[in-house]
Formats: structure tokens, C-alpha cells, sequence
């Protein structure tokens, strides 16, 4: 599956990394999260444009003194790790929407028989 890496700074910058996935693979190798967070990965829940999302920080922000991440501890809350005081890059997965054949009912849910779709009288 692929999807986009997006990655917030401390300071409130915004960048994307694309991520094109093979196979059943549905998140981008461990290599390049390492790299979007400068070090270890810890998995984390964050709200990101209205869903739930998985998340990644440094796992040792606060130990290597990383900056405070405001913005990524904000968007913890209403999730599992509210509470948590992220430090450093926060990078977050959105995968791209599924590519899938529209449902279509077999019955059409506005046809109401004789009067070929019109509103009925009532």
C-alpha cells in the first residue's frame, strides 16, 4: 500500500516523503521512519485532518534532549497515548485511499416502480 509521510518539526514544519508500496507491505520500511525521526522509532496514535492515524517519534527525544513538539503532544489527545509528551520529529502515515470498485446496490434505492424514480405523492 503506499501513502505519504508526513513530518512535523518542533518548530511547526511541515514535509512530505512519498512512499510507494509493493505487495502487502502497508507501511514504509523502518529505515526511512528512522530517518524521518532521527533515530529509533516508538509507534504512537495521533488525530491527523479528523482520523485516527499511526504516528512515529524518537523513542529516546527526551533522553537525547530533542526539542519539545508542541503541535504532535496536541495531536495525542482523544487517543490512547493523550497525556504523552512527545520531543523531536513526529512522523505521521496516511496511506493512500483504497482503489476499489464503487458498491452499486442491485436494487435502486430511488426507483420506486411505476413512476420511473419520481418522488412519490403522498
Amino acid at each position: 500500500m503506499s501513502g505519504t509521510l508526513i513530518i512535523l518539526t518542533p518548530s511547526g514544519v511541515l514535509s512530505e516523503q512519498r512512499w510507494e508500496g509493493t505487495g502487502k507491505k502497508s507501511s514504509p520500511p523502518l529505515e526511512m521512519l528512522q530517518s524521518a525521526v532521527d533515530g529509533y522509532i516508538e509507534h504512537v496514535k495521533v488525530r491527523f485532518n479528523g482520523r485516527v492515524r499511526d504516528a512515529y517519534v524518537n523513542e529516546e527525544g527526551l533522553i537525547n534532549g530533542l526539542p519539545f513538539n508542541m503541535a504532535a503532544t496536541v495531536m495525542t489527545q482523544n487517543t490512547i497515548y493523550e497525556g504523552c509528551i512527545l520531543h523531536g520529529n513526529l512522523a505521521v502515515w496516511v496511506p493512500d485511499p483504497k482503489a476499489s470498485k464503487k458498491w452499486k446496490p442491485e436494487i435502486d434505492p430511488l426507483d420506486q416502480g411505476d413512476n420511473l424514480g419520481e418522488s412519490p405523492d403522498y
